[in-house]
């Protein structure tokens, strides 16, 4: 009894099984989606950006109707990142059309 794990010791008997190892948690499965990054975002024209976002949301309306008609576990999982993904776009579009606002109107008194 005293020779197993700590985890397994202090874990119900149903759900040990489940526990994943450190190598497992950070290997990520082949299903998972790739994240938008802001960096590579930020490198992009406004044009780009706008064109990735028309993109992002023709792929999100699939998602959504993928999930009435009982689409598959990944496809519901990956509407939350779409989602996130769509909202990082916006928020550089946003950055950079104010960063040029700011360009335009410096040293402007009015």
């Amino acid at each position: 009894f005293w020779l197993k794990p700590s985890w397994l010791r202090h874990a119900s008997r149903r759900h040990w099984r489940r526990r994943r190892t450190p190598r497992q948690r950070a290997c990520a499965p082949a299903f998972r989606m790739v994240r938008v990054k802001a960096h590579e975002l930020r490198a992009k024209t406004s044009k780009e950006l706008l064109k990735e976002l028309d993109d992002m949301k023709a792929e999100l309306s699939q998602l959504r109707v993928a999930k009435v008609s009982g689409g598959a576990a990944s496809k519901l999982a990956k509407i939350k990142v779409v989602r996130k993904s769509i909202a990082r776009i916006l928020t550089v579009y946003n950055q950079k059309q104010k960063a040029e606002a700011r360009k335009q109107y410096k040293g402007k008194k009015y």
